[in-house]
C-alpha cells in the first residue's frame, strides 16, 4: 500500500493514519509513504519504524519536495510527474490510498492508473478546505472528474463525504463511513490521574473548572473565539462578585458557598502547537486572561488533561468529524462544540451544538451554567461529608441554574444508582463513556479491520 498524504504533521488525519496503520496486520498489509512536503516530526517517525523495523520492509517515506527541488514551476511538474509514476511502477503497489480535503490533490491516483494500480482509493477527512475563490473552483471541478482515476471512496463523516464525492456517488452509495477510531481503553477515566493532573497544572480544589480545547492552534479551530468567549465569563464572573459584595457590605455572610460560587475560578486548557500560537497568547494577554489560560503545547498525556477537565470545547469554522471530540466523549466530558460539526459525532448523549457567529455570549452564558450546575454538585457533597461548609436551603429562584435544553443538542445528566453518593455517579458516568463510544463504533481495531477488508476488494476484483 502507498498512503499519500500531503504532510505528515501533528494533525488529527495524521494521528488517524497512524493508528490505523498500528492495528492492521502488518504481515498482511505492508505500507509506505509519499508526501508533498519533506519535514517529518520526530515522533511521527518514531511511531512508523515501531510497526515496520529497518530492514523489515514497510514504512519507507518518500518526499516530492525532496525528489524535486527544481523552482520552475514546469520544470517542478515535469519532474514530480515523473517521480511519482516511476515509484509506484516499481514499488508494485496494490492500493495508492489518498488522504486529502482537498480533491486536486487525488490526481496522484490518475498516474496510479496510468501504472496499472488496482485500488485507486480518496480518504476524504475534513468538509472543507481554506484554500481561496480559485480553490473552491479547482475543488468543485476535481470533485466531478475524481470518478476518472478513483475507484475507492472512504470519508469520515457525511459532511465530509458530500464536500469531496459528487452527489450520484452518495445516491448510489459507493461511499464508505470509515470512523476516526480511538483506543478506548486509553481514555477510561482515572479519578486518581484527575486528581495528580489537576494539582500538576495548579487546578487545586474542585471549584476551578477547567475548560478544555485540543487541537492544532490554527485558523481553522476559531480559538480566538473561544478567547472572548472566557473574557466573557469571567467578566460576568467579576459582576456577580461585586453585586453581591455590595449586597452583604456591613454583614455577616452565613452562607461562604455562595460567595464562593461567582468567585472567577475558570481556567482554559489549550493542548496543541501551531501558526496561530502567538497571536492566541497576545489575544489572551489583550484580554486580561493569561493567568487563566494555559498554553501546554503538543502533549503525549492527553487523555490525563482531560480526566482532569470539566468541560470539552470545539469552536471550529468546520470540521470532517474531529478525534478530538471522540476522545473527549471517552474521557467523560460534556461537551460544547460548533454547529457546523456533524451530529454523527455525538457518541454519549453529553454534546451541545451552538452557532459560533455572533453567539459568545450564548457560549459563556452555557459555560457558566455548566460550572454553577458542578459547583451545586461539589457543595452537596460536602455537606454529606459534613464539612465545614453546609449545604443551605435554596429557593428555587436562588438554585443554581441547570443546563437548559438548547435546539442544537443538550448536555444531559443520568441519575444515580440507588445508594450511591454524587461522586460516586460522576466517577462511573465518566468511566461508562469510553465503553460507550466503542459501542458506537469509534474503537480505532474496528476501523483498522474494516479498513482491511476494504484493501482486500481490490485483491479480489478491481472495482
Amino acid at each position: 500500500m502507498l498512503h499519500f498524504k500531503y504532510a505528515l504533521k501533528t494533525d488529527g488525519a495524521t494521528t488517524v493514519l497512524l493508528d490505523l496503520c498500528e492495528h492492521m496486520d502488518p504481515s498482511r498489509v505492508v505500507c509506505d509513504f509519499l508526501l508533498g512536503d519533506k519535514k517529518v516530526p520526530e515522533h511521527v517517525l518514531e511511531r512508523i519504524r515501531k510497526i515496520w523495523p529497518e530492514g523489515g520492509g514497510g514504512g519507507r517515506i518518500y518526499s516530492i519536495e525532496a525528489y524535486c527541488p527544481e523552482k520552475d514551476p514546469v520544470r517542478y511538474t515535469f519532474h514530480k510527474i515523473l517521480f511519482c509514476c516511476r515509484l509506484i511502477r516499481q514499488g508494485h503497489y496494490d492500493v495508492v490510498h489518498v488522504h486529502t480535503e482537498d480533491a486536486g490533490r487525488s490526481l496522484i491516483l490518475f498516474f496510479a492508473w496510468l501504472m496499472g494500480v488496482k485500488g485507486r482509493v480518496v480518504h476524504s477527512h475534513n468538509s472543507f478546505t481554506q484554500s481561496g475563490r480559485m480553490g473552491g473552483v479547482g475543488q468543485r471541478l476535481f470533485k466531478q472528474l475524481l470518478p476518472i482515476w478513483a475507484n475507492g471512496y472512504l470519508a469520515c463523516s457525511a459532511p465530509a463525504a458530500r464536500w469531496m464525492f459528487p452527489g450520484w456517488l452518495l445516491r448510489k452509495k459507493k461511499v464508505v463511513f470509515l470512523p476516526n477510531g480511538i483506543q478506548t481503553e486509553s481514555f477510561c477515566f482515572s479519578e486518581t490521574e484527575r486528581q495528580e493532573c489537576r494539582q500538576e497544572l495548579g487546578l487545586e480544589g474542585e471549584r476551578v473548572f477547567a475548560l478544555c480545547a485540543v487541537g492544532r492552534l490554527a485558523q481553522q479551530k476559531n480559538l480566538a473565539f473561544l478567547l472572548r468567549v472566557l473574557g466573557l465569563a469571567q467578566g460576568e464572573l467579576r459582576q456577580k462578585r461585586e453585586q453581591e459584595q455590595v449586597q452583604t457590605q456591613g454583614q455577616t455572610h452565613k452562607e461562604p458557598w455562595r460567595y464562593e460560587l461567582t468567585e472567577p475560578q475558570l481556567r482554559l486548557l489549550l493542548v496543541g502547537d501551531g501558526p496561530e500560537r502567538e497571536r492566541l497568547e497576545e489575544l489572551a494577554d489583550k484580554l486580561h486572561l493569561s493567568s487563566s489560560v494555559l498554553f501546554l503545547g503538543e502533549r503525549d498525556d492527553v487523555p490525563k488533561i482531560l480526566w482532569a477537565s470539566d468541560l470539552f470545547l470545539l469552536p471550529s469554522f468546520f470540521e470532517g468529524l474531529p478525534r478530538a471530540l471522540v476522545e473527549a466523549q471517552a474521557a467523560g466530558l460534556p461537551c460544547l462544540v460548533s454547529g457546523c460539526v456533524t451530529r454523527q459525532a455525538d457518541l454519549t448523549g453529553r454534546v451541545c451544538y451552538l452557532p459560533v457567529k455572533g453567539a459568545a455570549e450564548r457560549w459563556a452564558r452555557r459555560i457558566l451554567e455548566e460550572a454553577a450546575s458542578q459547583w451545586a454538585e461539589v457543595r452537596q457533597e460536602e455537606a454529606r461529608l459534613g464539612g465545614t461548609v453546609c449545604q443551605p436551603e435554596i429557593c428555587p429562584e436562588e438554585a443554581a441554574p441547570q443546563p437548559e435544553v438548547c435546539p442544537e443538542g443538550t448536555i444531559s445528566r443520568t441519575g444515580a444508582h440507588p445508594g450511591e453518593d454524587i461522586r460516586q455517579q460522576r466517577i462511573r458516568l465518566r468511566r461508562q463513556a469510553a465503553l460507550q463510544v466503542e459501542r458506537s463504533g469509534f474503537c480505532i481495531r474496528d476501523s483498522a479491520k474494516k479498513l482491511e477488508r476494504y484493501y482486500d476488494r481490490f485483491q479480489k476484483s478491481c472495482l
